[in-house]
């Protein structure tokens, strides 16, 4: 078996049908994520680099029935996520109140876009993204 088949083999044995990857699976966002909801903010790193895959995401977002808040994407996070960021991120949410949340970028804007959620989620137990950092601390809170 070729490596690239059985990388997609391990994948599928692990998440299910709950995971995409492969060739043009950007088209696919706005069939992934409709039964999550019809709102969603769109968050992305505004490097020129990554315009032209945002806007295929948006397109897939829109043909699906989906609004994108504003009609736009909003700034992400600067490298290692600053906590200006995160709380930044967090006001969109409470503001915007989407039912989800589609981040595009690396891993500075997809922990910044995870903690903004805890703390628009969980911010009445704790303002402080700090409260939240630990194993199982926000499983914790959840419960």
């Amino acid at each position: 078996m070729h490596i690239i088949e059985k990388a997609a083999q391990l994948i599928k044995q692990f998440k299910g049908d709950n995971y995409e990857f492969g060739l043009d699976v950007l088209s696919k966002a706005g069939s992934m994520l409709h039964p999550l909801g019809q709102k969603a903010l769109l968050i992305a790193n505004p490097s020129d680099w990554l315009q032209p895959h945002v806007y295929q995401v948006a397109d897939s977002l829109r043909e699906a029935g989906i609004e994108i808040i504003a009609g736009q994407a909003f700034p992400g996070s600067k490298p290692n996520s600053p906590l200006e960021d995160v709380y930044r991120l967090e006001t969109y949410i409470l503001h915007h109140q989407p039912d989800c949340l589609v981040v595009m970028g690396a891993g500075s804007q997809i922990d910044a876009v995870k903690g903004a959620n805890v703390l628009a989620c969980l911010g009445l137990q704790s303002a402080e993204i700090e409260t939240y950092f630990g194993v199982n601390k926000v499983t914790e809170m959840l419960e």
